[in-house]
């Protein structure tokens, strides 16, 4: 799978790949349990926080990996425990 980074231009709004300078504005958005309802791991609680997801995040796709890879076990154990919960349409399986 290609995980090259690259920016998605439409006429409402732009993707681009996380950086740095984006921390600010996503640990703020990420202070709202709404936003981070279905997240595999907590929110961050400090600034530096969301600074490390980040670094992290980039580090994993510069090697050309998913956070949910092998390498992640915990997140993607949390992620598949939330997926097939009591009350959701994978529940059972």
């Amino acid at each position: 799978m290609d995980l090259t980074p690259f920016t998605l231009g439409g006429t409402f709004v732009t993707l681009e790949p996380i950086e740095e300078r984006h921390a600010p504005d996503l640990f703020a958005a990420m202070q709202d349990e709404e936003v981070c309802r279905y997240l595999a791991w907590p929110p961050p609680v400090k600034l530096d926080e969301t600074l490390t997801l980040i670094r992290d995040a980039r580090a994993v796709m510069a090697r050309g990996q998913s956070i949910l890879d092998d390498e992640w076990p915990a997140v993607k154990a949390r992620l598949q425990a939330r997926l097939s919960g009591p009350g959701t349409a994978t529940s059972g399986r």
